[in-house]
């Protein structure tokens, strides 16, 4: 189902819910609820998809997805405004010792976090880890290298902070207001 069709998200969640009215002792329950989580997200229901995410959290501790679930807790309370709560989650998955795909992800959600509490030094250490670690981030999104090239700048690394900041204007040419980034190219010269 595609994340724009409301209807038929709608539907998926409605048929989610009959599942677990008719077996309400599934072991597969927790993968229903954060199904319905995920599908709430989706439809832009940020209350009801944190309701779900935390009946898992709290109720299902063992359940196999946590670091997924803890991931989109981490974004919606990012969203939400709440930053010390969001960059402890993105932490956690950061730091997770399982494996997951999530990790990538809540590196610059947490190296992002890092940032806007004025750990400079921390974020870069994140945010480069995750390009170490999975170097097609770069190509996903202009946010990680933004988020680079602006910490190298306030630690007054002006030529890696260029260096990224030229590469978001490279990779990313519809960005919005270049004209913001490219002042701040100017201002690495300074």
């Amino acid at each position: 189902v595609a994340k724009t069709d409301s209807a038929r998200l709608m539907k998926a969640g409605q048929l989610f819910q009959d599942a677990l009215v008719f077996n309400p002792g599934s072991p597969l329950v927790p993968f229903a609820y954060a199904a319905m989580g995920m599908i709430q997200e989706d439809l832009n229901n940020g209350a009801a998809a944190e309701g779900y995410f935390n009946i898992i959290k709290q109720g299902y501790p063992e359940y196999r997805g946590m670091p997924e679930i803890i991931y989109h807790l981490a974004r919606l309370y990012e969203q939400q405004g709440h930053f010390d709560k969001a960059m402890r989650y993105y932490k956690r998955v950061f730091e997770d010792e399982t494996q997951n795909k999530y990790i990538a992800d809540a590196g610059i959600g947490y190296g992002k976090a890092l940032f806007r509490k004025m750990q400079y030094f921390n974020s870069l250490a994140v945010l480069n880890y995750v390009v170490k670690s999975s170097p097609r981030k770069v190509y996903s999104s202009p946010e990680l290298l933004l988020a680079i090239g602006n910490a190298n700048f306030e630690v007054g690394l002006a030529k890696e902070s260029r260096k990224a900041l030229t590469r978001v204007l490279n990779l990313f040419s519809d960005i919005k207001n270049p004209d913001v980034l490219l002042s701040r190219i100017a201002d690495t010269y300074g």
